[in-house]
This record gives structure tokens, sequence and C-alpha cells, in this order.
């Protein structure tokens, strides 16, 4: 399983808690890293995931509205990004 950093604002790791319910996944440490991540007196806030976890979380989002904020489209771009990471690994020769 591959692992990777998201590195999200306050104000993004905030937006995403308002589309993600955290109630629906307690039992999966996802939930517990969300929160920590709030809790956290960083800013930026490093958050370690497994690709499952960018997958959950991607499934979970609506399709994007025209009035979703700037922050949320920012958590959605880093979201893909870090995916495409995952699946598109640059071979080092």
């Amino acid at each position: 399983m591959q692992r990777g950093v998201l590195t999200l604002t306050k104000e993004e790791l905030k937006s995403l808690l308002e589309v993600f319910d955290l109630a629906m996944y307690s039992k999966i440490h996802l939930s517990n890293k969300l929160k920590a991540g709030m809790d956290a007196q960083l800013d930026p806030v490093p958050l370690e995931l497994s690709e499952d976890e960018l997958e959950i979380m991607s499934d979970e989002f609506s399709v994007p509205t025209p009035n979703e904020s700037e922050a949320m489209k920012q958590v959605r771009i880093k979201i893909m990004e870090l995916m495409m990471k995952f699946r598109n690994p640059i071979s080092e020769v």
C-alpha cells in the first residue's frame, strides 16, 4: 500500500471536514488523522495518508459546484495530485 503526505492549510482542512462525514468513518484511522490535523498547532498540516484513504475521501465528495469554496477546490486538486503520484510514479534512472 502506498502512502504519501497531503499538506493542507487549516482553512482547507476545515473545508474538507465540512463535506466529509467523520461520524460515518469513525471506526477507521482516517477519521482520527483528520481530527488530529484540525487540533494540531500547525498550519499547514501534513497528513500521512494511504491511497485507500485518499480514495475514501474522494468518493465522499459530491460533484464540484460553481459555489464551491476556493479552499475546497484546492483540497480536491491536492488529493488528485497525490493520487496521480501513486498511479504514475516517475521512474528514476
